[in-house]
């Protein structure tokens, strides 16, 4: 099937693939859930683009979907890294709907000034970028949360509150967030991430929000 989606995705120049991850809690069949799984990190592999990990919490919103009463919350959660800057480029995408409200979260470590190295100052370029270009958007906010250690990092993550409709991560973060050296080896599917993976715990069973794990093709 990933050979399928990957040389399809080839053959029609498409530049961003939307893949859905079933959840264990899904009520699915467990060997065809199983096989859907497998066929994500698969296409995180081959793929010709980069690719959207869709994960959809158990339960469904009431907002209406009507064109003139569409109100959608979407909150973006920024690190840096790869995947951090593509899920901020399909952000600036999103905001464009009038019907779209959206938080972006960008985090720091407290006392964090201008961040050094190149990888940080294209970070800081792509964000920046993004405040430029979503300036004229009544809709869109942001804001700079300073963070002593992992644990702040966390709580910012588990305020979400019960209004949101989606939550945009990237599937890896720069190495200065310490995500991955500090709660890496709890993660218990790879393919999400360590935030990704976070969002899709027990922690948030009772949400309905919708999380994209955006994955940069390199």
């Amino acid at each position: 099937m990933h050979q399928d989606i990957c040389a399809l995705a080839l053959e029609k120049g498409v530049p961003f693939i939307i893949v859905q991850f079933p959840k264990c809690d899904s009520g699915a069949n467990t060997e065809i859930e199983k096989a859907a799984r497998n066929i994500v990190p698969q296409v995180i592999l081959q793929a010709p683009c980069s690719v959207g990990i869709l994960i959809h919490h158990g339960l469904t919103s009431s907002r209406p979907l009507l064109s003139e009463l569409f109100l959608y919350s979407v909150k973006v959660f920024f690190w840096g890294g790869n995947d951090d800057r593509e899920a901020l480029t399909y952000a600036v995408r999103m905001a464009r709907h009038p019907g779209v409200r959206m938080l972006v979260t960008q985090f720091l470590m407290q006392g964090e000034e201008e961040a050094e190295g190149k990888d940080l100052s294209w970070d800081d370029v792509i964000f920046k970028k993004f405040v430029r270009e979503t300036a004229g958007y009544e809709r869109v906010t942001m804001e700079q949360v300073a963070v002593q250690d992992i644990n702040d990092t966390v709580e910012v993550i588990k305020s979400i509150g019960s209004e949101c409709d989606l939550v945009m991560v990237g599937r890896v973060q720069c190495a200065e967030s310490m995500l991955e050296e500090m709660l890496g080896k709890w993660v218990e599917t790879l393919e999400l991430g360590v935030v990704g993976d976070m969002l899709t715990s027990s922690d948030f069973a009772n949400f309905s929000f919708s999380v994209p794990v955006v994955h940069q093709h390199t």
